[in-house]
């Protein structure tokens, strides 16, 4: 079916009404969408937004959130280490690589922290963004490890 479209035609109450029902629609997926999207991010990644959004003020409940997540982080490597030896022997390898760099990156990571923790209002931003950076380089590095132990 064609419906062709006119100035009058525009007015009728009917098209009208397709139309917010299909811009709203079309929020509405977006919406549930970005919904998901959400959904299928790591606690790690989710805390990359938080970084982000923290203001300075709010320095100490995200050095909190951060301590957390570094248990839970102790936690995956020793986890990682112990999958590690169950890979083939080539696999096994390149994990080990990987893992020595993630504790590279754990301990860089530790400093950034600190250096939030100890920051003042002039550095903030300074100090939230190479935590940023330092947590995205983490993040890279063990779902390239987490991807070994999936295939």
């Amino acid at each position: 079916m064609h419906v062709a479209l006119s100035p009058r035609s525009l007015k009728s109450p009917l098209l009208t009404g397709l139309a917010t029902l299909l811009l709203l629609g079309g929020g509405l997926f977006s919406a549930v969408r970005a919904a998901a999207e959400e959904n299928t991010k790591t606690p790690a990644e989710v805390l990359l937004g938080e970084i982000k959004a923290t203001p300075y003020p709010a320095r100490a409940e995200l050095r909190r959130k951060l301590q957390e997540a570094e248990g839970r982080f102790a936690t995956s490597m020793i986890e990682w280490n112990a999958r590690k030896n169950q890979l083939p022997e080539k696999e096994k390898a390149a994990a080990a690589a990987d893992l020595k760099e993630l504790a590279r990156l754990r301990e860089l990571l530790k400093q950034k922290v600190d250096a939030v923790e100890f920051a003042e209002e002039a550095t903030w931003t300074s100090a939230k963004y190479d935590l940023y950076v330092s947590l995205q380089n983490t993040i890279a590095v063990s779902k390239k490890l987490m991807a070994r132990f999936s295939s």
